[in-house]
């Protein structure tokens, strides 16, 4: 899901711009969102979950202000729940409720291109995406947005934000909510505009609109192949889970009884290698769970051997030990000189990791 927030345009009455007006006018009856986001009107009130490890931060924004602040268990995040919040932040009960992640969860790029090929955008998007990162985007919640480039007029920067889809569905089931009751996710950087992505798809117009949202239908249909492609894999992985689990005892048990028989050591073994050789996701998870909440990673480049992560930290040598600790990555090391970023206020790094486990080569990952 992307809200795209494209800056204005001046009228023009040549054949091109009315055919462009007739394109945007039918991608808008067939669902598409080609204008200003809501969320991020001036005007807009907002209520933001941010989850913990044992309860919710929550805030009331109106006008992009903070009107309201509290932490409360995550036993009181209800559909309930929210509507008795709304009411002791003073906000209207139509406001919508916001999910924003951690830093840490969140991965983020930004390009500049030529403003005339801002049409070009959400082809661009997939595209950064499938070469930045070695998990397909369906995995993922992007939002993107364009806003003119400092260095003038004719250039624009596109900013690209990624949220897993497996970590937003986590959160949910942890809070007794559906997707129904949140209305998108939120990527709030430092220094910049914040971004929505909607969860709730929008409700698409009837009658001949219907006829031309086919195309539509059709991708819709081989995103969804490409979804069970992707739920297979997660339920593989569950399974080799719990097959690790139930026979580990058993055969730690056994190479004690009797030590010349191998059966079982090599069966927990093998379970093993393919536990660590499950792909890419295995190693998405474990560096969310090692980078701590102050870093952000803009640049994952994963090879049969190594891998390579370019980002920002306020403390960017303490990252070294943390991904030394990993049972995936071993021989961590700095390939480049650690500057600080004014606009960032934090420090950029490129760090390159040899794996413990060799993963396939890169075309068998797509």
């Amino acid at each position: 899901m992307s809200a795209i927030t494209a800056p204005p345009r001046p009228a023009s009455t040549s054949p091109w711009a009315r055919l462009r007006g007739w394109w945007i006018a039918e991608a808008r009856a067939t669902g598409g969102r080609w204008t200003r986001d809501p969320l991020a009107a001036p005007d807009a009130t907002l209520l933001i979950l941010r989850p913990g490890e044992t309860d919710v931060a929550v805030e009331g924004r109106s006008a992009g202000k903070s009107v309201f602040a509290d932490r409360i268990p995550i036993t009181g995040v209800t559909p309930r729940g929210l509507r008795a919040l709304l009411r002791r932040a003073r906000l209207p009960r139509t406001s919508p409720v916001i999910i924003e992640p951690p830093p840490g969860v969140v991965l983020s790029h930004a390009i500049t291109l030529p403003a005339a090929a801002a049409d070009a955008a959400p082809a661009l998007v997939q595209d950064v995406v499938r070469r930045k990162t070695p998990l397909s985007p369906e995995r993922f919640h992007i939002v993107h947005a364009l806003a003119a480039a400092a260095g003038g007029s004719d250039k624009a920067t596109l900013r690209i934000a990624l949220v897993p889809r497996e970590w937003v569905a986590g959160q949910l089931a942890r809070l007794g909510l559906g997707v129904e009751d949140i209305a998108a996710v939120m990527i709030d950087m430092p220094g910049q505009a914040p971004l929505f992505a909607p969860l709730a798809p929008p409700k698409p117009r009837r009658g001949a609109a219907v006829l031309r949202a086919l195309p539509v239908l059709a991708l819709a249909a081989g995103l969804g192949w490409l979804g069970w492609a992707a739920w297979q894999t997660e339920t593989a992985l569950r399974d080799v889970d719990a097959r690790l689990a139930a026979i580990a005892p058993q055969a730690r048990e056994a190479i004690a009884r009797q030590r010349t028989s191998g059966d079982a050591r090599a069966l927990v073994d093998a379970l093993a290698e393919r536990r660590a050789r499950a792909g890419p996701l295995v190693l998405w998870r474990e560096l969310t769970r090692l980078v701590p909440a102050d870093t952000f990673i803009v640049d994952l480049q994963i090879g049969e051997r190594d891998v390579t992560l370019t980002g920002y930290s306020s403390a960017a040598t303490a990252l070294i030990p943390l991904l030394e600790s990993s049972p995936l990555l071993k021989e961590a090391a700095f390939t480049g000189a650690i500057v600080f970023d004014q606009q960032e206020r934090r420090e950029r790094f490129t760090i390159r990791a040899a794996l413990r486990h060799p993963q396939p080569a890169p075309e068998t990952l797509r």
